[in-house]
């Protein structure tokens, strides 16, 4: 998994509950994809999730000098859900909230690295 993700910082346009994960569908398999397929995978993934019955709220992870970004989706899923959600959209990892701290899951082995606090991530 590329370490860069454990540096990744996040944009939020609204409030999240104490549980929830941060899921994306650009570049899958983390190769570059072209926008125009990146902008709608992430039309698809906002698409599942409200089908699922769940209201996304726009989460935009990026890098300290804002030079890439990705757009994904905060919602309160269970981490099964999650990363079921993460492999239909070949994504390498997702993020997951709990009560503050954030932590950075493989979705091929589900092992968790601690990130620490996530008010500390937020921009």
């Amino acid at each position: 998994m590329n370490p860069a993700y454990l540096e990744t910082i996040f944009e939020v346009e609204e409030a999240l509950p104490n549980h929830f994960v941060i899921i994306t569908a650009y570049n899958p398999k983390g190769m570059s994809a072209p926008m125009s397929r990146n902008v709608h995978q992430d039309a698809t993934l906002k698409s599942v999730l409200t089908q699922r019955g769940h209201d996304p709220v726009r989460v935009t992870g990026r890098n300290h000098e804002n030079t890439h970004r990705e757009p994904g989706w905060g919602v309160p899923l269970s981490l099964e859900e999650a990363i079921t959600i993460a492999n239909i959209f070949r994504q390498e990892a997702i993020y997951e909230v709990i009560n503050g701290q954030i932590q950075l899951i493989d979705c091929k082995t589900q092992d968790a690295q601690a990130m620490g606090e996530w008010s500390e991530r937020v921009v």
